[in-house]
């Protein structure tokens, strides 16, 4: 049971990084979104640069791209950067990728938390209330939305596991 619980653990933690930031476009080039970006894109990202008061290299080492590759992107040289890299620029920038766009901001929709929530997830979820730790609400709802395949997370001390295992995982990459 302990292994498969685990491999819950990991699936729960997956599900909650996909509803907090959404999937993961690394690999999409941006340009399969619709039209050529490399005119419009790099001189946003350009005037975004020097409104922030930021250097090429400055923006560059916060976006941890090279200082050649940003180059080539403000200089429309670079005509189709991924989504992923865009987010690294757009998040080094304090802003949205749909700004460096030019499209408007989209919420993201988040899933609601089931109304029914199995009994040991509720337990948990009680406990830590009544100690004064209560789970987050981004957290809650990977939880619910967790479906195990073969596995059933039935007890507390199962959802007690998830959720402990969600917290150390994320205070590792809070270090990182």
């Amino acid at each position: 049971m302990q292994y498969t619980i685990k491999n819950l653990a990991v699936k729960c933690f997956v599900r909650y990084k996909e509803l907090a930031k959404g999937k993961d476009r690394d690999s999409e080039p941006a340009s399969k979104w619709g039209r050529p970006l490399s005119l419009t894109v790099g001189k946003r990202i350009a005037n975004l640069r020097q409104i922030k008061g930021l250097s090429l290299p400055d923006l560059a080492k916060k976006a941890g791209i090279s200082k050649g590759y940003l180059w080539q992107i403000e200089n429309g040289a670079e005509p189709n950067p991924s989504i992923g890299l865009l987010t690294k620029i757009a998040e080094a920038l304090d802003t949205t990728v749909a700004d460096l766009l030019g499209q408007p901001k989209v919420r993201v929709k988040h899933a609601a938390i089931p109304d029914k929530l199995p009994s040991g997830l509720k337990e948990l979820l009680e406990d830590q209330k009544r100690k004064g730790t209560p789970v987050p609400e981004d957290i809650v709802r990977a939880l619910a939305h967790l479906q195990a395949r073969g596995a059933r997370v039935t007890s507390k001390e199962d959802w007690e596991y998830l959720y402990e295992t969600i917290r150390r995982v994320m205070r590792r990459e809070e270090r990182t």
